[in-house]
């Protein structure tokens, strides 16, 4: 078998080819909320909540605006345009940057994620932390050098078992947690703006 018949099959064999929309799992409404709630948890949440603590209101949601929000607005298009055709947005970049260039990006861009889900995970572990202190658990629980990143394992576990049963939980999950999370982050807005 050639080199270029054995690449589309290897392609095609992971679902890297676009499918017909009666073959794909993800519609186009699950893909947009799959982005979105990757997109408020880790540039609205963490980064946010990391600029709030260094910032006062004014900056903070400037630096927010300007250093997430618009280049997120600026990413839109493409993802939805890799949405609309049903393949994934590291094999659309195959278009601009080609096959050794796109598995590149894959790979910076995972050991760039890794660092950054595991910033995220610690910081979610000392906010429940600090909601384990307001309740009154147990020390262990309240405390940020235990129960800070006790409750980031708990959280990755969860992930990571939503994520292992593929993509029909991913669906049934992000259908779910995207109109919670907007709450949470609206009300959490609403309480910095008005509280």
């Amino acid at each position: 078998m050639s080199k270029e018949n054995s690449s589309i099959s290897k392609d095609v064999a992971f679902g890297f080819l676009p499918a017909s929309k009666s073959d794909r799992i993800f519609n186009l409404r699950d893909l947009i909320l799959v982005q979105v709630v990757i997109g408020l948890s880790s540039f609205g949440l963490l980064t946010g909540g990391y600029t709030g603590t260094m910032l006062d209101l004014k900056h903070s949601l400037a630096a927010i605006l300007f250093g997430n929000a618009f280049p997120m607005l600026l990413i839109v298009p493409i993802t939805l345009y890799f949405a609309r055709y049903g393949i994934d947005t590291f094999v659309g970049f195959r278009s601009s940057l080609g096959y050794l260039g796109s598995n590149i990006f894959f790979f910076v861009f995972l050991i760039l994620t890794l660092g950054y889900i595991s910033i995220a995970l610690f910081m979610s572990g000392q906010a429940l932390a600090e909601a384990a202190n307001w309740i009154r658990m147990p020390g262990f629980f309240s405390s940020q050098t235990t129960g800070a990143p006790f409750f980031a394992i708990v959280l990755f576990i969860c992930a990571f078992l939503v994520t292992v049963r593929g993509p029909i939980a991913i669906q049934k999950y992000t259908t779910v947690a995207v109109p919670a999370f907007l709450v949470l982050m609206f009300g959490l807005l609403a309480i910095v703006l008005f509280g």
